[in-house]
């Protein structure tokens, strides 16, 4: 009865243990997919506001963003041998590069409707 009993425990928190890494993982998916979403909309705001002659600079620039991100992730995530953890690093990696970029297009968004 003791064996079964504490079979039964370590079955339990083997899987609650596993439910909370799924949790940890879905959030921090859910972050960089809610990051992605509001990068593309102050991107885009950028975009409706600036001048002409101007956007393909603009779209040049977020374009070599795009690489400097891919990147500074990758090499972030290249001595890791897990892959679950690899790609936990690498949407935490996306996600703060994502902030900071947030950050720079608002700031750029708000001097150009000064200049309106």
């Amino acid at each position: 009865m003791k064996k079964i009993m504490i079979i039964l425990i370590l079955f339990v928190s083997s899987n609650v243990l596993a439910q909370s890494q799924m949790d940890k993982k879905s959030k921090i998916a859910e972050t960089y997919v809610e990051s992605e979403m509001q990068l593309a909309k102050v991107y885009q705001s950028v975009v409706d506001i600036v001048a002409n002659e101007n956007k393909k600079t603009l779209v040049k620039a977020q374009n070599d963003w795009l690489k400097y991100r891919e990147s500074e992730c990758k090499f972030e995530i290249s001595d890791i041998k897990d892959e679950t953890e690899k790609a936990k690093i690498k949407e935490n990696c996306l996600f703060e590069i994502n902030k900071k970029r947030i950050h720079e297009l608002q700031a750029s968004y708000i001097i150009l409707r000064l200049q309106l």
